[in-house]
């Protein structure tokens, strides 16, 4: 049974349900269908939901969660925050689900205890609020939490689009970039790249020049029409690198600001330039 409180997971909630999605194969530009049917939305709400402007609640999380065989505690944790933030509204607290700790801030519903159907309630530490699982803390000592918010401050690892010639490749880069701090996602297909060059929200492109090559500069130039251009890095075979490409790729880094590493990429390298271009 739905639990009866409001709790809101803001922008951060929209962020996991996205990164929820893409873990499970499922493209960008097909999140607002998904959530749609899954939820029995309208096509408006449903954008809505996975916008950032619309805000999502701990129970639904657990749905999709336990939809993809996954804990509420790993989805939470995809943007995961180690300290506190200080709000002029709310209190200060650290949500804990199994072993992510997350900063938040809450606000209490003075004078009700719990309700059997809580999934979470607050619990004071001290000077410090903590907000748990329900049946982790006493009743006695158990808050009730009207509202929960994920903290906004901690920012999100950058966001990279990864599309090499195989799949296996594809995922190998997508793995070691995880790896070194940044949120790397796999593009599957050319109409895959093509949609997220529409769509946004990426602040890097990694692409085998030979994949996109015929669509370069359609391509380029959606990505660098934004209003903060992504980081562009296209990945080239040298030693299947005519006179003429090479001709062709300097006039691409000329034209797009694109920047050039040959295959086979060093990763550490890789990682590297991503970092310094953004910062990471």
């Amino acid at each position: 049974m739905p639990v009866s409180y409001d709790d809101e997971l803001l922008s951060r909630g929209a962020q996991a349900v996205r990164a929820l999605l893409e873990r499970h194969g499922i493209p960008k530009h097909r999140h607002s269908a998904f959530v749609g049917e899954f939820f029995e939305l309208s096509r408006a709400a449903a954008h809505q939901r996975v916008s950032k402007s619309t805000a999502w609640t701990l129970e639904e999380l657990s749905a999709l969660a336990e939809h993809f065989g996954e804990t509420l505690a790993g989805v939470v944790a995809t943007h995961p925050a180690d300290g506190r933030a200080e709000s002029r509204t709310g209190i200060a607290a650290t949500l804990c689900v199994g072993d992510a700790k997350v900063a938040c801030r809450i606000w209490l519903r003075p004078g009700n205890l719990p309700s059997p159907h809580d999934a979470f309630v607050g619990l004071r530490t001290g000077d410090d609020h903590v907000v748990m699982p329900v049946a982790a803390v006493p009743p006695a000592h158990a808050l009730r939490v009207a509202r929960l918010e994920l903290d906004q401050s901690v920012p999100s690892a950058p966001r990279v689009a990864v599309l090499d010639a195989t799949e296996k490749a594809t995922a190998a880069l997508r793995d070691y970039l995880r790896g070194a701090g940044m949120d790397a996602h796999s593009l599957g297909t050319l109409a895959d790249l093509a949609q997220a060059a529409v769509d946004g929200g990426f602040a890097a492109y990694v692409i085998d020049w030979s994949v996109a090559r015929s669509k370069t500069d359609a391509l380029l130039s959606a990505i660098r029409a934004r209003e903060m251009p992504p980081t562009v890095i296209l990945l080239c075979d040298r030693r299947r690198t005519t006179a003429a490409d090479i001709a062709e790729l300097a006039q691409t880094m000329a034209q797009y600001k694109a920047q050039i590493l040959e295959k086979p990429v060093q990763l550490p390298l890789l990682a590297s330039v991503l970092q310094n271009s953004l910062g990471a």
